[in-house]
């Protein structure tokens, strides 16, 4: 089967929704459901333009694309909409909010409350899976997390199907957020430490305490 996704065709084996996708982390998704007679797409105009009205309600952007003509190829490519066979195209719309994502970074963590980490980012059910977090949490997953490079984030964020620019713009970010658990699971403190603020790979300096403590608290 082909796909088409984020502006190419792709085999069925190559369409990876990356773990960062908004539609994939919070659900904010919208879809469209079409039905062909042979190679004529039933109410083909009147379901895209439903489709873009449901992403404005709900704030997500289609790009401008030709859409009646990448439908028509998706059917060639896949051996349906012919006179043996109809089709049902489904069409759906997500996004990698970097804007989003790299906005909240700074406020990630905002501070400790005896020995609780408050967390000020901002997403769907984030009163629910923050609450109770403790230092001690925090000091157990920097161990882990505390190890990993841009590098691989990029390369995790590759196979995931994000672009060049999203790569290094969520690969910087997340390491910015890591940071900021890494002050608290040294200090029970934070220092916030804003996404981009560092080039390459290079280290800001609160990270480096944090892995001298690898082997425990």
């Amino acid at each position: 089967m082909w796909i088409y996704l984020n502006d190419r065709f792709v085999p069925e084996a190559e369409a990876l929704v990356s773990v960062f996708d908004h539609g994939f982390l919070y659900g904010d998704g919208v879809y469209e459901t079409i039905r062909s007679y042979a190679d004529k797409l039933f109410m083909r105009d009147q379901h895209l333009a439903r489709l873009r009205r449901s992403a404005d309600a709900i704030g997500l952007t289609i790009p401008a694309r030709d859409w009646p003509s990448l439908l028509h190829e998706s059917m060639v490519r896949n051996g349906v909409g012919n006179d043996r066979t109809d089709a049902y195209i489904r069409v759906t719309d997500g996004r990698w909010d970097c804007d989003g994502f790299e906005a909240q970074t700074a406020s990630f963590v905002t501070g400790t409350a005896d020995g609780i980490v408050n967390f000020g980012y901002v997403g769907q059910r984030t009163a629910d899976i923050a609450r109770g977090i403790t230092v001690d949490h925090v000091r157990w997953f920097h161990r882990i997390a505390g190890q990993l490079r841009e590098h691989q984030l990029v390369e995790a964020l590759a196979a995931s199907g994000a672009t060049p620019v999203e790569q290094t713009r969520f690969a910087r970010a997340l390491l910015a957020r890591i940071d900021q658990l890494g002050s608290v699971s040294v200090s029970g403190a934070t220092t916030r430490s804003p996404a981009g603020d560092r080039p390459g790979a290079a280290r800001g300096p609160t990270r480096g305490p944090a892995r001298r403590r690898g082997q425990g608290p």
